[in-house]
């Protein structure tokens, strides 16, 4: 499945519209290339492990989230295997969110 079609939202309307530091970490990841605390960092705060641990609970559909050591720099950097993420996921974690 593409990336685009996981997206619920027209592409100019993702970020603005999510709501959740979660939500803007799943957003980040759904282009399926790695990403940096940093990166992370400035799209869904300070917690980002906090968020990577939330996206792997059932409530968010147990999203495959990989993480590996950058050998040059030795700081994590996480990737979504988007051949774990299902439509309806996307969907509810991007479209209206998940209700606890």
């Amino acid at each position: 499945m593409e990336t685009n079609d996981l997206n619920p939202l027209p592409a100019e309307d993702n970020y603005d519209h999510l709501k959740s530091n979660t939500q803007r970490a799943f957003w980040t990841l759904l282009d399926g290339e790695q990403h940096g605390l940093q990166d992370l960092r400035e799209t869904c705060g300070d917690a980002v492990d906090t968020r990577i641990r939330e996206l792997r609970k059932p409530v968010f559909g147990e999203q495959r989230v990989e993480m590996e050591i950058d050998p040059e720099t030795k700081m994590a950097r996480y990737r979504l295997s988007l051949d774990s993420v299902e439509e309806d996921w996307a969907r509810r974690i991007l479209g209206t969110g998940i209700e606890r």
